[in-house]
């Protein structure tokens, strides 16, 4: 037996092991998706609007409700899975 053979021979065996293993596992439980909303906010010291991020308070300074789905610190959806 060729070493070529050896060592496919050893692959496959390894692969199929793999594939028993990751079949074996339990499934994984899916945790509900976050939501929130993006709130109107006012700094009156500096005059800055901003909103932020009703699940974990994470600020967006801009004039114009942010077009983001989803809040870039926490994750959260912000539409509520709601797409125009």
């Amino acid at each position: 037996m060729s070493a070529y053979e050896i060592a496919e021979k050893a692959i496959n065996s390894t692969i199929d092991t793999m594939i028993r293993i990751i079949k074996g596992l339990p499934p994984v439980a899916q945790p509900e998706p976050k939501k929130g909303k993006w709130i109107f906010g006012f700094n009156n010291q500096y005059l800055e609007k901003y909103y932020y991020c009703s699940n974990c308070g994470c600020r967006k300074y801009t004039e114009d409700e942010p077009s983001d789905y989803f809040c870039p610190h926490c994750g959260a959806d912000m539409w509520g899975g709601e797409r125009e």
